[in-house]
Formats: structure tokens, sequence, C-alpha cells
């Protein structure tokens, strides 16, 4: 049995083992991109969440706790290039 909760205010956020699943079936197919850290157990979540969902449109996975502006240009600019925009 996996042990989780769910809150929301206002965004909905799910927890837990079947997470990931539910994240999948939210996207439902749509054009994501993937924002995350550098840590190796977001390596573990990334993975996971492609297995569930399939592949992001894009990945940044640089992500910094307190960015300056230059990092989140260059985030951007990743985002802007993209032959079509992400839906979520």
């Amino acid at each position: 049995m996996t042990v989780g909760w769910h809150y929301c205010n206002p965004v909905d956020i799910h927890f837990g083992g079947e997470a990931f699943g539910a994240t999948a079936a939210l996207l439902g197919g749509a054009r994501y991109a993937l924002v995350t850290y550098p840590d190796p157990i977001f390596e573990v979540f990334a993975e996971r969440l492609t297995e569930a969902a399939g592949p992001a449109v894009v990945v940044i996975s640089d992500v910094s706790p307190n960015p300056d502006c230059s990092n989140l240009r260059a985030q951007c600019e990743l985002l802007w290039s993209l032959p079509e925009p992400v839906e979520v």
C-alpha cells in the first residue's frame, strides 16, 4: 500500500507513490516542459515521469534555488527557441 497525501491551494499538488501516474494522466499526452534541479534524486524523478508520461519536449535541469538573471535568461531562451511551444 502506498501512503501519500494530497494538498490543493490553488495548485493541485499530489504526493506519494501514485503521483507520477497522476501527473501522466493530467498531462494527457500534451507537449510538456520539465523544469527541475540538477540533484541526482531529481534525475530519478525525471526518469520516472518520462516512463509514465513520455518524454518532455525540453528538460531544464539546472534550476538553482536563487537563480540569477543570466541563468533565467538562458532557460527562457531555450524555451523560446523551440519550434513549437509546450502546452504545459
